[in-house]
C-alpha cells in the first residue's frame, strides 16, 4: 500500500498538477496539511489517496467549489465547465 497526494491548480500557463508518492500515511498527511495551509494563489485543490494493488480509497480532499473531482481506478479527473482535465494516475 502507498499514498498519493495530488495537488492541482491553474496559472498563466494553464492547468497543472503535481502528484507526490509516500510509503507512510503519516508522511502523506503531513505533506497534505502543508499544501492545504500554503495559501498558494494558483492552488485549486488537493486529494489524499490510499492506493492498494487492486483498488484505491480517497481519504480526504479539499478544493474549489467550481471544480468537481471524479475518481476511477486508473485516473483522477478534475471537471470544470471548459473541459475534463486529467489530474493524475491513481
Amino acid at each position: 500500500m502507498n499514498y498519493r497526494v495530488i495537488i492541482f491548480g491553474e496559472d498563466e500557463n494553464g492547468f497543472w498538477n503535481e502528484p507526490t508518492f509516500h510509503s507512510k500515511l503519516q508522511d502523506a498527511c503531513e505533506y497534505y496539511g502543508k499544501v492545504v495551509n500554503s495559501n498558494s494563489p494558483d492552488f485549486l485543490g488537493v486529494v489524499l489517496v490510499e492506493v492498494n494493488h487492486e483498488d484505491f480509497r480517497v481519504l480526504n480532499r479539499v478544493g474549489s467549489t467550481s471544480y468537481e473531482v471524479t475518481y476511477s481506478f486508473g485516473v483522477c479527473r478534475v471537471i470544470n465547465k471548459k473541459q475534463e482535465l486529467v489530474v493524475s494516475d491513481i
